[in-house]
């Protein structure tokens, strides 16, 4: 007989075998964690197998042993057994029930019971970009708050399953196989095919519950929430001194936790997104995120379907408004069922800007003129000095922002997502910049600044992450409002500007929402031109979208406008599939990449 040592959390077990069909599925099963350690075993098994899987025995002490009769069930079987036994009797350290992933040593913990979800929110942050380690346990030695994971195939129970479709491409399936008990096992060196074991530092805790037609929240836990929440998944507690808790607390008390509630993937999309990139890249501390959330102490977001065009007779679109005067700027948006978002942009401009009144109008594109919002929006008209009301029919989607410069009736343009806030007295210094550089052919744009609106970026950093080219970043020099303009490579387009005159516009086979940022700044570069952060130009952007967003948002819209783009500017598409390859998976990306390029060639022969 041979032996097999897995090792985890300073214990080892042995496993004899002699069938070298039971050698590959221990090396399937503990291939990450086994070991060559001549350390006692706390526990010995035996495995007996003929070639088909169809009479096993598991045996181990005290006369214990299992008659099994498929290879699937062996394998839940046999990792059950051997982890029980690797926990049972250790007093190192802290093993806690959980998932956990890392990026950069960073690492997250999934914390979690059996169902709550912990795989399938796993499997869908590895298909964000992050490495995976675990969906069952990790350990921290006493004292430390880095911990090792027991590295695994992920184990899909029945009813999550369903979530390979989006998750996984057809190699993961077509290596898996299904259990009797209705597992399915998924081999995770397909995720990491240079996998090495590595200790990772706890950045973020992340208590998930997956329920059918829950709503999203996403709520922080302070120290003593999340303490008693880690307590619940403590799996050997009974082992150590007060039962593990002063270590939890630790935990706690140094991680930033949140409780996360949902029912489809689609409802995390930019939201767990964002949260992430401001606890991991931005390394904020517990207190600062607790604060940041606390305004929104539990975020619901609905899955909304988009308003249909057919809400208003066409013959019912509202009249545009007459044009008025020439003015120095246009402060122009365009809006597709958000009169919240315009209303509360148009009044702040007023109330905080009213120094400028005169100097400028405010114009509305209306991409959805036969949906709910087109006649509450019209009638700001009334009210509104300067406003302008425009029904759109002719573009939807990103490029409707060419019809904010076609349709402006000033000198230079201001363009805002509707629901953009600017810091006060920060548009008359766009003015002022405009009449002291009156040549200017420039694109500006300014720092956005996050919720506290203290912290901010200043521009995007071109790498790719999760589906999109640009991450938020800081230039040093955009913290000082007084500061002088800078060059930048890009930047997100919630508020950007530039003489009418000088806008070079989008790609016309632009469609749907994504792909325009860094496209229109590597334009105004072919051209000779400058992108500019003009560090007193500060806005604050609304990104919690509660009741959902009422448009479309598709991967193919997205990949399309980005070989669009990158073939307009002479760019190799090749990072473009790469990445899609990877975040998305290489059958799905291929096909979309397919029918993009045949309606491209289509549309340019």
């Amino acid at each position: 007989m041979k032996n097999w040592i897995v090792e985890f959390a300073g214990q080892t077990v042995a496993i004899q075998y002699s069938n070298n069909r039971v050698a590959e599925l221990l090396d399937f099963l503990f291939g990450d964690v086994s070991s060559k350690t001549n350390k006692n075993p706390v526990e010995t098994f035996c495995v007996e197998a003929d070639n088909v899987w169809r009479n096993c025995v598991l045996s181990w002490s005290d006369n214990h042993d299992i008659q099994i009769k498929s290879r699937s069930d062996l394998a839940v079987h046999l990792f059950s057994e051997v982890l029980f036994a690797l926990i049972n009797r250790c007093d190192t350290g802290h093993i806690f029930h959980a998932a956990a992933v890392h990026k950069d040593g960073k690492g997250i913990l999934i914390p979690g019971k059996s169902g709550s979800g912990k795989t399938t929110l796993c499997a869908w942050l590895v298909a964000q970009g992050y490495s995976y380690l675990t969906d069952e346990a990790v350990y921290f030695p006493i004292g430390k708050s880095c911990f090792w994971s027991f590295t695994r195939p992920l184990n899909f129970k029945s009813g999550s399953a369903t979530a390979l479709d989006s998750l996984l491409d057809a190699s993961f399936v077509e290596n898996s196989f299904a259990t009797e008990s209705d597992i399915k096992i998924v081999p995770h060196r397909l995720i990491n095919d240079s996998w090495q074991a590595v200790s990772a530092q706890a950045s973020f805790l992340l208590f998930p519950e997956f329920t059918d037609r829950a709503e999203l929240s996403i709520e922080p836990l302070s120290p003593a929430q999340s303490s008693l929440a880690l307590m619940s998944v403590h799996a050997n507690a009974r082992n150590l001194e007060y039962h593990g808790f002063h270590e939890a607390i630790s935990i706690a008390r140094s991680t930033p936790a949140f409780r996360l509630n949902y029912s489809d993937f689609g409802q995390i999309e930019n939201q767990l997104d964002l949260l992430l990139e401001l606890v991991l890249e931005k390394t904020f501390d517990a207190k600062y995120i607790a604060k940041l959330f606390r305004s929104m102490r539990s975020v619901s977001v609905k899955t909304v379907t988009p308003n249909p065009v057919t809400t208003k007779a066409v013959d019912d679109i509202p009249e545009e408004t007459k044009q008025g005067s020439k003015k120095k700027l246009t402060i122009g948006m365009a809006t597709y069922d958000d009169y919240d978002g315009v209303y509360f942009s148009i009044q702040a401009i007023r109330m905080f800007h009213p120094e400028v009144a005169d100097d400028t109008e405010i114009l509305v594109i209306d991409n959805n003129p036969t949906g709910p919002c087109a006649d509450a929006l019209k009638k700001l008209d009334k009210w509104v000095k300067n406003y302008r009301y425009v029904p759109n029919t002719r573009v939807r989607g990103t490029a409707i922002r060419d019809l904010v410069f076609e349709e402006a009736n000033a000198e230079s343009v201001l363009c805002i997502d509707s629901h953009v806030l600017l810091v006060r007295g920060s548009i008359r210094k766009l003015l002022d910049y405009y009449e002291k550089h009156p040549d200017c052919m420039d694109l500006l744009q300014g720092p956005m600044l996050y919720d506290d609106q203290q912290s901010i970026v200043t521009h995007f950093a071109p790498r790719w992450r999760q589906g999109m080219y640009g991450t938020w970043d800081l230039d040093e020099r955009g913290k000082d409002p007084a500061g002088e303009p800078f060059e930048i490579p890009m930047q997100g387009l919630g508020l950007f500007s530039c003489r009418k005159d000088a806008w070079l516009g989008f790609n016309k086979k632009f469609r749907g929402f994504g792909g325009e940022e860094g496209y229109i700044h590597e334009k105004f570069r072919q051209a000779d031109r400058r992108t500019l952060c003009l560090p007193f130009l500060r806005w604050l952007h609304r990104f919690a979208r509660p009741n959902g967003v009422p448009y479309a948002l598709r991967w193919e819209d997205r990949i399309h406008n980005y070989i669009v783009g990158f073939k307009d500017l002479n760019l190799d598409v090749e990072p473009v599939i790469d990445h899609f390859r990877e975040h998305l998976g290489r059958g799905p990306t291929d096909q979309i990449v397919q029918d993009v390029v045949r309606q491209y060639q289509q549309t340019t022969t």
